[in-house]
């Protein structure tokens, strides 16, 4: 990993954040899906509920992840 581009190493960690984001939003998405195959609509507002929590916490963590890989990547060279 040392031998590539700051540049380069900081977009591959942005492109990794969104791949990542995508991905959380779509296990969400799925959950949700199955919940309303199993209870049908009265078990919509559950699912949704469970598809924001997937997806926001997912996001929280990416979020943290890409912090520290940024700060060590970048700043800490600096």
């Amino acid at each position: 990993m040392s031998q590539l581009s700051l540049r380069l190493r900081v977009f591959l960690i942005f492109a990794a954040l969104a791949a990542g984001l995508l991905t959380t939003i779509a296990a969400g998405i799925l959950t949700a899906r199955m919940m309303l195959l199993d209870g049908g609509l009265p078990a919509l507002t559950d699912a949704l509920a469970m598809m924001a929590l997937i997806a926001g916490f997912g996001a929280l963590g990416l979020s943290a992840l890409v912090w520290y890989l940024f700060d060590t990547t970048v700043a800490r060279p600096i």
